[in-house]
């Protein structure tokens, strides 16, 4: 049976990705996947994936977090907007998803 939780999706530059990940875990979450990306927006092309960047901290992660309610989902969103993404490029995104076994979220 499914159970309804919360996925926060961060995708910031390569260089807070530690600083993300320290907030994520502060804020509660049990775990996140992060997977390294690319793309194209305001700040420009961001390389990734097989093509190497020049300045590899300005590559993209993504970030994935799943938690069992909306809220501790929005406090994560809102504390990396927060303390990184005034200055820094990244976007950040909440969906409701359903799981398997909620105890791991």
């Amino acid at each position: 049976m499914f159970h309804q939780a919360t996925k926060i999706v961060l995708v910031v530059e390569q260089l807070l990705r530690a600083k993300v990940c320290a907030v994520v875990e502060a804020e509660g979450a049990k775990g996140y996947t992060v997977t390294d990306c690319s793309g194209k927006g305001a700040h420009g092309m961001h390389a990734g994936g097989l093509r190497p960047s020049v300045v590899p901290g300005f590559s993209l992660a993504r970030i994935e977090v799943i938690v069992k309610d909306r809220a501790a989902a929005e406090r994560i969103a809102e504390a990396v907007a927060d303390q990184y993404l005034k200055q820094q490029s990244g976007i950040v995104y909440i969906e409701e998803v359903e799981v398997l076994r909620p105890e791991k979220f």
